[in-house]
């Protein structure tokens, strides 16, 4: 059974595929700034930050199936390991859904990216050193 996708991100990328449809078909995402009705943008944004955080917890949840997958092959070192990475990714990537909804000034938006680009790359390089 670890073949199939869980439920649950099942059901986050049909309604991040909604939201997406919602916003292309009905509020004019795709068009230039100037060219949107300013009474959109406040719906653009609530549909983009919920998008967004649904995106990041169907990536956590993959890469946690796939983690679990992984214990059921190591031994009892490996094991350690991988619980490990599965905790510090869900706190890593459990932030960076947080940032999503937090309004700052393009300096601590720097940082904010920053950590975004990590949390991403944290899980995939230490999935690698567990597979070779």
């Amino acid at each position: 059974m670890d073949h199939f996708p869980p439920p649950e991100k099942k059901l986050f990328q049909t309604t991040n595929a909604i939201l997406i449809t919602v916003n292309v078909t009905s509020l004019g995402e795709g068009k230039h700034i100037y060219n949107l009705d300013e009474s959109v943008l406040p719906a653009l944004e609530l549909n983009g930050n919920v998008s967004g955080t649904l995106s990041i917890i169907a990536a956590a949840l993959s890469k946690t199936s796939f983690g679990i997958t992984l214990l059921r092959l190591t031994t009892r070192h490996m094991k350690w390991f991988i619980w490990f990475l599965l905790a510090t990714m869900n706190v890593a990537l459990g932030i960076s859904a947080v940032f999503i909804w937090i309004q700052t000034s393009p300096q601590n938006m720097r940082f904010i990216m920053r950590y975004n680009l990590f949390s991403g790359g944290e899980f995939a390089l230490c999935l690698q050193s567990c597979v070779c």
